[in-house]
């Protein structure tokens, strides 16, 4: 079993585009003739839908990533910079946890390779 692709429905998909784009380095492109841009993240398809056309309804995100990374505090501040933020930590070292979110309040963890 794998994951084969994730998709997250967003209220403003310029911005997130952007956001994933610059944060994340995820290639997000339009799918022609379609309102979905899709890149990838992590190496699993990485899908934006407009949420008017998916019809989500949450007051918060319903799910839980963590993305290994080489550099936790480097991405973290390319989370922010991009327009997220950091909204906790936790342990140090190798055990460091950084967690952050996207403009929409989408949260993911950052931890080390």
């Amino acid at each position: 079993m794998k994951i084969v692709r994730i998709t997250l429905a967003v209220d403003d998909i310029d911005e997130m585009v952007a956001f994933y784009n610059e944060a994340f380095q995820c290639g997000l492109v339009a799918v022609a003739g379609s309102p979905v841009y899709v890149g990838l993240c992590a190496g699993v398809v990485f899908q934006l839908c407009p949420n008017s056309l998916a019809g989500v309804v949450a007051e918060q995100n319903r799910h839980q990533i963590r993305l290994a990374v080489g550099d936790p505090e480097q991405i973290a501040v390319a989370v922010v910079t991009a327009g997220g933020a950091v909204v906790n930590r936790s342990g140090n070292g190798d055990r460091l946890v950084i967690g952050v979110s996207d403009p929409e309040g989408n949260t993911m963890e950052l931890v080390p390779e």
